[in-house]
């Protein structure tokens, strides 16, 4: 037996689709930063309390990036950009302004976000993930619709939740994803 989605499902559904390109824009956005960092070097000083320059690379005494601000369009074409890096000189705080709002992530050594905050402009999110598991944690905002989504250990989504102008639903799905109880 098929149903229908209803509104408020398929804007659950989108916000979780919003989500997910979100995640993967800041990835490739910071990847982007650190690959053109190299060739941003202009500095120029305009008083002695104000120094104007593209990029800001802060580096260790072993030589390595530590933090790079940047406002160069090579980095983000809509802002300026701040990536926070550990000694291995992955990324692991990223944070980015852009045309419509911007974000904050945390991340992994392999360049995977387990926590984000943003907003772009319609709506703000907070996405948290577990390291080593696909267990997670979404919940999303706009004017029109709000909603949460758990997905446990198996990545499959456990608990729905949403609301809109025509009131809520919530959603619980059993470990291989399938439908087990809805309200109303």
């Amino acid at each position: 037996m098929q149903t229908e989605l209803s509104p408020l499902e398929i804007r659950l559904n989108n916000l979780e689709k919003q989500l997910k390109r979100q995640k993967i824009t800041t990835i490739a956005l910071f990847l982007g930063a650190i690959v053109a960092v190299s060739a941003t070097r202009v500095v120029s000083q305009n008083s002695a309390r104000e120094m104007s320059l593209r990029t800001l690379k802060i580096v260790g005494s072993d030589g390595k990036t530590k933090v790079l601000i940047s406002g160069d369009v090579a980095m983000n074409k809509d802002g300026g950009s701040i990536a926070v890096l550990d000694n291995k000189e992955n990324v692991r705080l990223g944070l980015m302004a852009d045309a419509k709002g911007g974000s904050v992530s945390i991340l992994r050594d392999d360049a995977e976000p387990m926590a984000i905050l943003g907003f772009d402009g319609d709506g703000g999110l907070i996405g948290l993930s577990s390291n080593g598991s696909k267990t997670q944690v979404s919940v999303a905002a706009t004017k029109e619709v709000s909603g949460l989504v758990v997905s446990g250990p198996n990545g499959k989504e456990n608990i729905i939740a949403g609301a809109d102008k025509s009131g809520g639903v919530v959603q619980l799905f059993d470990v291989g994803g399938k439908l087990k109880r809805q309200l109303p």
